[in-house]
């Protein structure tokens, strides 16, 4: 389970504006650390406190108020106190805990109804007494539904009754003033009372929630093991097969950091684009890094990287098989030098993510590439080492074992018959057609753009609208949506961003395109998964070497007749066929099988065991490390 705790506390950079009868900014006050907190004044209201390193602002009791929320996935908002006269800039702020910052709050004025600042004739602007206010409780939310007069969508019966099930605590209300009967009642924690399973949400109200929003699937007791160590500033290496839930965890410990001091990276453009960040090797300036230690330090030292360096607090690396192990070296005296430090990495908190089993780092003809764990530096930079066994994308344990041995490099007879005999799977339905995964890019293209043109229908062109037009083109590189998408009734198209997951749209769900809609002529498809549904724009974010963050609208499909095994990393295709007799590299043909959610939806032509490769040194790191983690159980 997930352990996100109720933030009534939220830590962040604030900008506070004071402004006049007429709307005028008269005076600014800009604070780098402030902490916002909610509590209850003398007379039960709903305050707000301001913490800064020089004192206090407030108790505020918020009667008239708007809240500015479009930019709360960046970790910015805007809260405007109407009566004090005042506007607070938030930034820098870990979104997960701004958005639940942000519920409680709409929540408890919610429940408050009227009687919110009803007793303006005893208090001024400025309350006198503040007392910490409690965890969102059931009453809350009756309150919330009864006074706002429409379903606020935050807990169904059976949510509460899953949640009392799989915390194992009781579900009891809590009170108000829980500084005076703390006794009473033991705190609920927000992900308790919004953990939906997919039953769940199919016995949910069919209104839209006016509150609060499901936070997603809840996190495994792996997954929350990284999330804490990371929370706690260590330095951490996770690992695990295809699967096993990586990218998930790695969004929601970026949501839970601060956003102007943490850098997002990874070992590729399409990697990076799903993390909101760019490539390891353009944050850190030093090119592909085949020069010299010198030469890479002159190559930082610019201004735009050296910047880059000396914000950082902690640095994320997505898809690290692909990084080599000089290339790490190199960065870490990079990292230590220009910011002036002598511990490990410059005192750079390390988030790094990956399986070395899967992409090795690209190497040319006749090179040999060793992997970051056999850098130099590894073991001083990475403290803690966690590998997540616990698998989400296959439910058939056939399956998994299959790939479990494909996985280290093995296939034993039974299964290489059994994956033979995926080759006369008949695995399309509704139109929709296996995407093929290909090993190498230019057969994709061709592929692709060969079946569009042979369909006959008219093709419809989406252009992407990126916030610096000048960009774009560095933009193509970073994002996996393009600036132009050609579709046509009949397309084969697959997401390339998680829209609903518990709904099966992730990126990877493969679908068909049945319509473009009348009004604004986004594309309906119909998908695997069950759902038919227009398609809208989403948003992506990137950042250039330069450090500028660059977004990007466009629509979140791509063709998917054909796709390329590099490509595919990270995706949960619904139904593929490949071949993998041009497998060139160890860990290639696990990737591509791994991409499938059973044998059922996978079709394998001409399998040949010989393309099933693995390397020792990995082999003999992850034995290592896992003899380590039973080494840690059997101390504990």
């Amino acid at each position: 389970m997930e352990e996100l705790e109720l933030a009534n506390g939220l830590k962040c950079s604030c900008l506070i504006e004071y402004v006049s009868g007429t709307g005028q900014v008269v005076r600014k006050q800009s604070y780098k650390t402030a902490r916002l907190d909610l509590g209850r004044n003398e007379v039960e209201d709903v305050v707000l406190l301001v913490t800064h390193p020089g004192g206090k602002l407030g108790p505020y009791t918020l009667r008239e108020h708007s809240i500015h929320k479009r930019f709360v996935k960046d970790g910015k908002a805007t809260i405007r106190l109407i009566t004090q006269k005042m506007h607070l800039l938030i930034s820098n702020c870990p979104s997960d805990q701004l958005r639940l910052f942000i519920h409680c709050m709409t929540i408890k004025l919610a429940a408050m109804g009227k009687s919110q600042g009803s007793h303006r004739r005893m208090l001024g602007d400025v309350s006198v007494q503040f007392d910490e206010i409690s965890p969102l409780n059931e009453k809350d939310l009756e309150l919330a539904r009864k006074n706002t007069g429409r379903e606020a969508n935050c807990v169904t019966p059976r949510q509460k009754a899953t949640s009392s099930k799989i915390s194992g605590k009781e579900n009891l209300t809590t009170p108000r003033r829980i500084d005076k009967c703390p006794q009473k009642g033991i705190k609920r924690k927000l992900s308790e009372m919004n953990t939906a399973r997919e039953e769940d949400l199919k016995s949910a109200p069919s209104k839209r929630p006016v509150m609060l929003k499901p936070l997603g699937l809840p996190l495994s007791k792996e997954q929350t093991q990284v999330l804490q160590a990371v929370r706690n500033g260590e330095s951490v290496f996770f690992t695990g097969s295809a699967g096993t839930g990586k990218s998930y965890l790695l969004k929601k410990i970026i949501s839970s950091m601060p956003p102007d001091s943490t850098f997002c990276t990874a070992s590729t453009g399409a990697a990076a684009s799903l993390v909101g960040g760019s490539t390891l090797h353009a944050f850190a300036g030093i090119g592909i890094g085949t020069g010299s230690i010198e030469q890479c330090l002159r190559l930082a030292s610019r201004e735009f990287p050296s910047s880059n360096w000396r914000r950082c607090q902690c640095l994320i690396i997505d898809e690290i098989s692909m990084i080599d192990g000089d290339f790490f070296d190199k960065l870490e005296v990079v990292a230590r030098t220009l910011r002036r430090s002598k511990k490990p990495f410059g005192g750079i908190q390390l988030v790094i993510c990956g399986d070395f089993l899967q992409l090795p780092p690209v190497a040319k003809d006749g090179e040999e590439k060793s992997f970051c764990f056999q850098a130099n530096s590894w073991s001083t930079c990475i403290t803690r080492s966690i590998e997540l066994t616990e698998i989400y994308r296959q439910n058939d344990k056939q399956f998994i074992a299959v790939l479990q041995n494909i996985r280290i490099g093995r296939c034993p007879p039974a299964v290489a018959e059994l994956l033979r005999s995926t080759a006369t799977n008949q695995i399309e339905r509704g139109g929709i057609r296996a995407t093929q995964l290909y090993t190498h890019t230019e057969d994709v293209e061709s592929k692709n753009v060969r079946a569009l043109e042979s369909l006959r229908e008219e093709s419809k062109t989406f252009s992407a609208v990126d916030s610096d037009p000048q960009l774009s083109k560095m933009v193509d590189n970073l994002c996996t949506a393009g600036s132009l998408i050609e579709l046509k009734v009949g397309a084969q198209v697959m997401l390339t961003k998680n829209i609903d997951v518990l709904r099966g749209l992730v990126n990877g769900a493969r679908g068909v395109v049945k319509e473009f809609e009348a009004t604004k002529g986004h594309p309906v498809v119909q998908f695997t998964s069950g759902p038919r549904l227009p398609v809208p724009p989403e948003r992506w974010s990137v950042r250039t070497s330069g450090g500028v963050v660059v977004t990007r609208r466009q629509l979140p499909l791509k063709l998917a007749w054909a796709i390329s095994i590099h490509k595919s990393q990270g995706m949960t295709l619904d139904c593929v066929e490949m071949s993998l007799g041009r497998c060139f590299e160890d860990g290639q043909a696990y990737v591509a099988l791994s991409r499938a959610k059973s044998l059922q939806s996978l079709r394998v032509k001409d399998f040949d065991p010989k393309c099933v490769r693995a390397k020792k040194d990995v082999l003999d790191f992850y034995r290592a490390l896992r003899q380590m983690r039973r080494n840690y159980i059997e101390n504990s």
